[in-house]
């Protein structure tokens, strides 16, 4: 059972915002979760792509399904 920043449970379905850096530049990205493995978060963000969150301490749900 992976929790969020906030202390939610995080289910395949949520949308989550997590903190993304490119240098200097810091930034939030959305992500639908698509399955939880080993406590990882796999999932789809915004811009399509394939993603695996590691550190679920750093996300946020924001939108339940």
């Amino acid at each position: 059972m992976l929790k969020d920043y906030l202390d939610k449970i995080i289910k395949p379905g949520d949308k989550v915002v997590y903190p993304v850096r490119r240098g200097s530049h810091m930034h939030l990205r959305t992500l639908v979760v698509e399955a939880i493995n080993n406590g990882v978060v796999y999932g789809i963000n915004d811009k399509g792509n394939a993603v695996k969150l590691s550190q679920t301490s750093r996300c946020v749900v924001v939108e339940r399904n």
